[in-house]
Order: structure tokens, then sequence, then C-alpha cells
């Protein structure tokens, strides 16, 4: 029985790896139980940041090897398909946390720097998985999990609100 989760994939798979997150580990251990077999999940990341590509693809390879199922989407989540502008904040180093949807202020006191990215509706995502195959379980599941974790970049409500009157 294969979840299809949307959401921080390393707390799922390597939760030893975030001791400091104490309320996402206890959340998804209360979900998935504390011993699992991490064959049972198919991960989605949605990453607009183009800085992050390389890091999405080295998790997804490495993860390959273990059988772990983890698909990266290079797109942002909206309630409409096609493109928006990210501002690069250029903060946190290579990290760059602040690339958000929302033109504001770095903290250096510079403006960000425009890209436009793709973003695709989230409800016609859902619509879309809804009814894949589910193989055989690994560990002890007795039906399927959804689980999503959302960080939308300040998109959250417009998202929200799409996926409730869709029916998503």
């Amino acid at each position: 029985l294969t979840r299809i989760e949307l959401f921080s994939t390393r707390f799922l798979y390597e939760p030893a790896k975030y001791p400091e997150s104490k309320s996402a580990v206890r959340h998804f251990e209360s979900v998935f139980g504390a011993e699992r077999d991490n064959r049972d999940f198919c991960s989605f990341g949605f990453e607009p940041n183009p800085a992050h590509r390389a890091r999405h693809l080295e998790l997804q390879s490495v993860y390959r090897r273990m059988k772990w199922m983890y698909q990266p989407i290079f797109a942002g989540v909206s309630d409409v398909r096609g493109n928006i502008t990210f501002y690069h904040m250029h903060d946190s180093g290579s990290m760059e946390f602040g690339f958000n949807s929302l033109r504001t202020w770095n903290q250096r006191g510079m403006q960000g720097e425009a890209e436009v990215v793709p973003v695709i509706r989230l409800a016609d995502f859902l619509e879309e998985i809804r009814d894949r195959r589910i193989p055989r379980p690994f560990g002890t599941y007795d039906r399927p999990k959804v689980v999503m974790k959302m960080d939308a970049e300040g998109m959250e409500y417009i998202i929200l609100r799409d996926l409730v009157t869709s029916g998503a």
C-alpha cells in the first residue's frame, strides 16, 4: 500500500537527521509508526527554486538506490497552471530560503531579483495521481495513508481555497 505524500520528504525518510524538528517527527511517527519500511512510501516534492534542483536530483538518486520513491517536481504550486514571478532574496548563502512570490526586502536592504518559474494547479495534480495503482506493501499497513505538508511560499490560502472548492 504505497502512500502518496507531498511534504518534507526527509522528515519521513530520515527523521533521525532532524532531532530539533520534534513536532514534525512526532507527527509522522503517529501517522506511519516509528518503525516503518520506507519502500512503502512515494513522496513528491515541488521545488520552484532552480538553486535547489541539483540537491533534489542528488536525493532522488540516493533514495532510488535504497528503493525509496521520491519524485521532485521542478515547479511551484498554485490555484492555476502557468508561470509566476518569484524573487531571489540571496539570503542564507546558497540555500536561498527566501525565494518566494512576494517582492520584499532582504536582510541587507536589497529587493529580490525576479525569475519567472512554472507553477501547476495542485488540485489538478492531486486529481491526476488519485487513481494510481497501489502495490503490495513491504511493511504492516492495512490501508493507504496520505499526508500533505505544504509550504507554498505565501500562497497557501489561495491553494487551500482551490482544493476545498474543487473537491480535490
